[in-house]
């Protein structure tokens, strides 16, 4: 395995006829935090999603948790997600059942179904985020940032070698955020790599890493 979780070599992309990411080269190692910034419309969100495939780039080389992007087969897109963890703004929880339950679905739809197994992977990531005993609530009977942190565990369930997150804390107070980002910067030590798309200058500050600034498609 390669001590980059990600490589990426002279990458474009293109919305219609319309360049939004421009020959752009990154690499990120096991373990590492980094940020991205950018205005809105800047291309962001486009290249988060490129490392996870769900948008096809026109030229470049992007490899990802051992994956060459540039030839993945549709049927292995599911495999390299499992090597990921995706945490977005708003927090995608299933409004009808408990946290447990969340949790649940999202091995299943892995292939995991001992249910003994099941439960000890969900009661280690709760234990991770600080939501013991809090699995049987609802979605809605959590604060925002016991949401944000139910999203973190889900994103660590398959033990991920990256995490993804995109504007994770646009909705989130200033205490909910600092508690949000101990736990992911923990989380680097355990040899996951984890990059953050944001906008809050104020929170880079507080927790430094390194930085990439995306503006009118160029990665700076």
């Amino acid at each position: 395995m390669s001590d980059f979780v990600v490589s990426i070599k002279n990458l474009s992309v293109f919305r219609k006829k319309e360049e939004i990411l421009k020959n752009i080269n990154y690499s990120l190692k096991n373990s590492e935090f980094n940020y991205i910034t950018g205005a809105v419309g800047s291309g962001k969100s486009s290249f988060l999603k490129v490392l996870y495939a769900d948008i096809a780039f026109e030229s470049g080389e992007v490899n990802v948790a051992d994956y060459n992007l540039s030839n993945i087969k549709t049927e292995d897109i599911p495999f390299l997600r499992r090597k990921l963890g995706i945490i977005f703004q708003d927090y995608m929880m299933l409004s009808d059942r408990n946290i447990y339950d969340n949790l649940k679905f999202v091995l299943e739809i892995s292939g995991i179904s001992n249910n003994k197994k099941v439960k000890t992977l969900i009661f280690e990531v709760l234990e991770k985020v600080k939501l013991s005993g809090k699995e049987k609530r609802m979605p809605y009977e959590l604060s925002g940032g016991e949401q944000q942190r139910a999203a973190i565990a889900r994103a660590l369930l398959n033990n991920p070698l990256l995490i993804i997150a995109d504007e994770p804390t646009g909705n989130l107070d200033e205490e909910s955020s600092t508690n949000f980002m101990n736990i992911l910067f923990d989380i680097t030590k355990t040899g996951t790599a984890v990059i953050m798309a944001t906008h809050d200058m104020n929170l880079i500050k507080k927790f430094p890493a390194k930085v990439y600034s995306i503006n009118n498609g160029v990665m700076k």
